[in-house]
C-alpha cells in the first residue's frame, strides 16, 4: 500500500502514473505503480497534500485518467475517507472522456434491505449516509489533458483517524505477490494465522501489511472453494489420476455407496510399493480418527526400513471398521504389492482386523499388540501386583513349557481360574505370548507403537477440519518427511566409519561394513552383553559344534548354540536372533569361542544391510538420475542469483515489495507455461463422502448413583428436612410468608436450650442441616410442617440471663468463654407478643446467633 504522510508531494502540473484497479468501483491503495520522480527544476511547482487549497485542487491538470484517480486516492487516504468510482462517460470509440469519483459513503441502503424480516445473519452496519463529497475530471481534446471540472471537499460524516485509515475497505487488498506467497505457504501446510504474522514481519506491522487477517482468510477460503468446485471426492480422484500420469507405479482404488457417495479409498505411490518389496515382510497397521472433516477412519500400513525407522506402505480412508471393509482394504494391499504376502502382521487385536487377515493372508502370522493387552489387563483385573506378573508372561524370554507352569502359578495365586477374560487370553496365547513368537521374524516389533508414532507425527500436518484434498496433500508431505529421514540415515551410514569400542574388533568392523549405522549400534550393544557369558560345555559331532553357555553369576541360566561349520550358520535356543534378524549375545559369544575374526553376512537379515534396496533401485533407468543431477545444478545457479538479489532488496522496504511482486509474477508465468490448466474437465462424477460415526474408544459406563439417605434416620426417600420422625405431634399451622434460614452448620446432636423467664422457655430438640421457613405473621409454632424443628408449643423465647446459651445433652457448657446471654440478648418478649414483622426478625436474629456459635464450636 502506498504510504501517505505529510511528506507526500503533488506536482501541480503533472502526476505519476498508476495502474488501473481491478475493482471497477472501489479504488485500492495497492496500485503497484512506480514511484514519481520529481526533478529539482519542478521542486518549486510541487506541494505537500496538506498545503493544497481547495482552489488549487480545482485547477489541477493530469496527463491521464489514472493520474487523476491516483491523486484523489492519495488525498482521500490522507484526509481519512475511502474512494469509489461513480459516473463515467465515453465517446463514440469507447474511450473514457469523463470520470467521477465519490466518497465511499455516498448513497443510501435500499429500503428493502432495511425491512428484511427473514434474516439469517445480523444486518451489517449502515455505512452509506448520502455523503456529497466528489471529484470529477474530464478530458480536454485540445490540451490532451484531464481537467478538474468539479470538486466538493465537504463530508457529512466524521472522517477516519490517521491510525485507522488502513482499515478502510477501499485501501485493503492482497497484491498478486501477496496472493502468490500465501498460496505457496498454504500449499506447504503453514497455518493462516502464522502466514499473517510472517507477512506483518516482512512489511513492518499491521498498518503496513495492506490487508487484514479476515481478508487473508477470505482469499484462502476462496481458493479452497475453487479447488473443490467439482466436489471434494471428485477432485481427489482427479488428482490421483493426474498423479498416475507422472508416476507409472501409482495405484489407487475406491468404492462408492448406493447414493453415489465416495465410500472407501485406498492409494500408494511407486516409492511406497518399492519399499514394500524390500521391507514388507512385517506389516503394522491400525486405524486412527479425527484426521478429516468427514470423520473417516484412516488406516495406515507401515513397518521398519533398514535403518529401523518408520516407512509407510499405503493409506486408506474407510467408511467403517467392519470385517468386510478391512477385507477390501487388505485385498487392495495384496493387489498393489504384486501379491507379496507379509510374513507377519501386528495389530491392536481388533476382531474385524483379525478375521480379515485370516481370509486375505491365511499364511501370515498375526501378533497382537502387547501394550494393548497390558491396558486390557489393567481394566479387567484389579488386583495388586497382578500386572507385574502378567507383564513378565507377555514379554519374558523363556520356553513355552515354562510359560505354562508360570501361567498356572499366576492363576492360582490370584484365584482367577473362573475369570472369563483370563480364559479368553489363554485361548489366544499363541498370538501374544513371546515364547510362542520368538522363533518367528517380527523385526523386533512387539507393539503397535509404530502406528502411534505415525498418528502423533501426522497431527502436525492434518486436522479434523481438513477436506479430503487437504488431507491427501498434507499426508503426502508427512510421507516425504519420513523419506527424507531415510535419505539422511543413508548418508550417515555411508559417510565415515564408526569408532570401534569392543574387544572383538574384527567382528565389530565386519558388522560396521555390512549393517546400517543404527543396526550396527544394536549389534555392538549385543557384543558388549556377550562378554558377560561363560562357556559351560563344548562338543563337536562331524561338522556341527554344540556350545552351552551360562550367564556370569547365574549358572542356572544356560543357553545352547549350534554351529554348522559348512553353512557357517548359528542357531540359539533363546530365539532372539530369529525374532530380530540380528545375532543374539549367545551367538556372538560362540563366535568368540570359535575364534571368528569377521562378521558373516548370513547372521543378519538382508533387510538390515546397507544394500537392502539395491536390488530394487537398479531397475530405475539411469537417465532419471542424470536428469536429477542436471536439475540440481540448475537449482544451484538460480539460488545463487536469488541470494545476490536478496542482499540488495532486503535493505529497503520499497525494494523488497517490488522484488517480491516481480518474483511471484515470474513464478506464476512459469507455472502457467509448465502446467497449463487442463481442459479435460472432471474425470469422475461422484459425490462427497458422508460424515461417518467412528467407533473409537468406548464411552465409560455411567456408574449408578447411590441413593441419598436421611442423616437422621439413615433411610432413603426423604431428607432430614422432611424426616417423618422429627414431626410427630407437631401442628400444621403455616404462615403466609417466609424467610429462609440456612442451618447447614448445626449438627444433629446439638441441643439448643433457650431458658425462659416468667413465661417459661422453649427448647429446640433438633436443628438439622436444612433451611427453615419462618412466617412473618406467625409464632414459632407456625413453621412449615415439612421443614421446621420440633419446638415446645408452650415455650416462651425469653432468655435466662443466668443459664448457658448452648449446652449438650449432658449439661456441659459449649461456650464457657462467652459473656452472659443478658449482654447479648436484652429483653426478648414472649413469642405471642411478637408483631407481625418485627417479631419474626427478632426471632430470626436469635436463630442466626445460635447458628453462628454452633459454627464456631464446630471449627474448634
Amino acid at each position: 500500500m502506498a504510504e501517505i504522510n505529510e511528506e507526500s508531494r503533488v506536482n501541480l502540473s503533472n502526476s505519476g502514473g498508476m495502474n488501473e484497479s481491478e475493482d471497477p468501483d472501489d479504488i485500492s491503495g495497492n496500485s503497484g505503480g512506480d514511484d514519481v520522480v520529481i526533478n529539482e527544476e519542478d521542486q518549486q511547482q510541487c506541494k505537500l497534500i496538506p498545503e493544497l487549497s481547495i482552489d488549487e485542487i480545482r485547477e489541477l491538470e493530469f496527463l491521464s485518467e489514472q493520474d487523476a484517480i491516483e491523486f484523489y486516492q492519495h488525498y482521500a487516504q490522507f484526509k481519512g475517507f475511502g474512494v469509489r468510482k461513480d459516473d463515467v462517460r465515453r465517446d463514440a470509440k469507447g474511450n473514457v472522456i469523463s470520470r467521477q469519483l465519490v466518497c465511499n459513503r455516498e448513497g443510501e441502503r435500499h429500503e428493502k434491505h432495511l425491512k428484511k424480516v427473514s434474516r439469517v445473519k445480523e444486518a451489517k452496519p449502515i455505512t452509506r449516509v448520502s455523503c456529497q463529497a466528489k471529484f470529477h475530471v474530464r478530458f480536454e481534446a485540445k490540451s490532451k489533458k484531464w481537467m478538474v471540472s468539479y470538486f466538493e471537499p465537504e463530508h457529512n460524516h466524521d472522517l477516519t483517524l490517521a491510525q485507522q485509515v488502513h482499515l478502510i475497505p477501499t485501501f485493503r487488498e492482497l497484491t498478486n505477490g501477496d496472493k502468490a506467497q500465501v498460496d505457496t505457504l498454504k500449499l506447504y501446510g503453514v497455518r493462516s494465522c502464522n502466514i499473517m504474522g510472517l507477512m506483518m514481519g516482512q512489511k513492518g506491522g499491521h498498518d503496513s501489511v495492506g490487508f487484514l487477517k479476515k481478508d487473508l482468510y477470505s482469499h484462502v477460503d476462496k481458493n479452497k472453494r475453487i479447488s473443490l468446485g467439482a466436489g471434494d471426492a471428485a477432485g481427489s480422484l482427479n488428482y490421483f489420476t493426474r498423479k498416475g500420469e507422472k508416476d507409472s507405479m501409482f495405484y489407487f482404488r475406491f468404492t462408492r455407496t448406493i447414493n453415489d457417495n465416495l465410500e472407501n479409498l485406498f492409494w500408494c505411490d511407486g516409492s511406497s510399493r518399492l519399499d514394500y518389496q524390500a521391507f514388507g515382510d512385517v506389516v503394522v497397521f491400525d486405524s486412527t480418527y479425527k484426521k478429516n472433516k468427514y470423520n473417516k477412519p484412516v488406516v495406515i500400513f507401515s513397518s521398519y526400513n533398514h535403518h529401523k525407522e518408520t516407512t509407510i506402505f499405503a493409506c486408506a480412508l474407510v467408511s467403517d471398521e467392519t470385517m468386510d471393509t478391512y477385507k477390501w482394504v487388505l485385498q487392495r494391499l495384496d493387489e498393489a504389492m504384486f501379491g507379496k504376502h507379509p510374513k507377519a502382521f501386528v495389530t491392536d487385536g481388533d476382531k474385524a482386523m483379525r478375521e480379515a487377515i485370516k481370509v486375505v493372508f491365511p499364511n501370515s502370522t498375526h501378533r497382537l499388540c502387547g501394550w494393548h493387552i497390558q491396558q486390557n489387563a489393567v481394566k479387567k483385573i484389579h488386583l495388586a501386583n497382578f500386572l507385574d506378573d502378567f507383564n513378565y508372561l507377555i514379554f519374558g524370554n523363556f520356553s513355552p513349557q515354562r510359560f505354562e507352569s508360570k501361567w498356572e502359578t499366576m492363576v492360582e495365586k490370584y484365584d482367577l481360574g473362573e475369570d472369563k477374560w483370563i480364559k479368553q487370553m489363554y485361548e489366544t496365547k499363541e498370538m501374544w505370548v513371546a515364547p510362542f513368537m520368538r522363533e518367528r521374524f517380527f523385526a523386533g516389533i512387539r507393539t503397535t507403537s509404530l502406528c502411534e508414532g505415525i498418528n502423533s507425527f501426522i497431527k502436525n500436518y492434518v486436522s479434523c477440519k481438513n477436506s479430503m484434498m487437504d488431507f491427501i496433500y498434507n499426508f503426502e508431505r508427512a510421507v516425504e518427511e519420513y523419506r527424507h529421514n531415510e535419505l539422511t540415515s543413508d548418508f550417515s551410514s555411508c559417510y565415515g566409519e564408526p569408532v570401534l569400542t569392543t574387544a572383538l574388533s574384527g567382528i565389530e568392523q565386519g558388522a560396521a561394513k555390512l549393517l546400517t549405522r543404527n543396526m550396527f549400534r544394536e549389534v555392538r550393544h549385543v557384543m558388549e552383553q556377550a562378554l558377560s557369558l561363560n562357556l559351560v560345555e563344548r562338543s563337536e559331532v562331524c561338522n556341527t559344534i554344540m556350545i552351552k553357555l551360562s550367564v556370569c553369576g547365574r549358572s542356572s541360566s544356560q543357553f545352547l548354540d549350534v554351529y554348522d561349520k559348512n553353512q557357517i550358520t548359528f542357531e540359539c535356543d533363546c530365539g532372539l536372533s530369529d525374532f530380530k534378524g540380528i545375532p543374539c549375545s549367545h551367538i556372538i559369544c560362540a563366535m568368540r569361542i570359535e575364534d571368528f575374526t569377521t562378521f558373516p553376512a548370513s547372521l543378519v537379515s538382508n533387510r538390515w544391510l546397507k544394500t537392502a534396496k539395491v536390488d530394487f533401485i537398479h531397475t530405475i533407468p539411469s537417465i532419471e538420475f542424470d536428469s536429477e543431477k542436471l536439475k540440481l545444478l540448475r537449482r544451484g545457479a538460480i539460488s545463487a542469483a536469488c541470494n545476490f538479489l536478496s542482499e540488495y532488496a532486503a535493505d529497503d522496504a520499497s525494494d523488497f515489495s517490488a522484488v517480491i511482486e516481480d518474483i511471484y509474477k515470474l513464478v506464476s508465468k512459469v507455472q502457467k507455461r509448465r502446467h497449463p490448466k487442463s481442459t479435460e474437465g472432471n474425470l469422475f462424477v461422484i459425490r462427497d463422502p458422508t460424515v461417518v460415526r467412528t467407533r473409537g474408544a468406548r464411552k465409560k459406563l455411567k456408574t449408578k448413583k447411590k441413593k441419598r439417605l436421611c442423616s437422621n434416620c439413615r433411610k432413603s426417600g426423604h431428607t432430614i428436612r422432611t424426616c417423618p420422625t422429627l414431626f410427630e405431634g407437631v401442628g400444621d399451622d403455616e404462615g403466609d410468608s417466609s424467610v429462609e434460614v440456612d442451618d447447614d452448620s448445626i449438627t444433629e446432636n446439638t441441643v439448643v436450650s433457650l431458658a425462659g423467664g416468667d413465661n417459661g422457655g422453649f427448647t429446640s430438640r433438633h436443628i438439622g442441616k436444612a433451611k427453615r421457613k419462618v412466617g412473618d405473621n406467625d409464632n414459632v409454632g407456625s413453621l412449615e410442617a415439612n421443614e421446621r424443628d420440633v419446638l415446645s408449643p408452650a415455650a416462651s423465647p425469653q432468655i435466662d440471663d443466668a443459664g448457658p446459651l448452648l449446652n449438650f445433652g449432658d449439661g456441659m457448657n459449649m461456650f464457657p468463654q462467652f459473656p452472659p446471654t443478658s449482654q447479648i440478648f436484652h429483653s426478648f418478649p414472649p413469642y405471642s407478643s411478637f408483631p407481625s414483622s418485627s417479631g419474626s426478625q427478632q426471632f430470626l436474629s436469635t436463630i442466626h446467633e445460635v447458628e453462628r456459635r454452633a459454627k464456631m464450636a464446630k471449627k474448634d
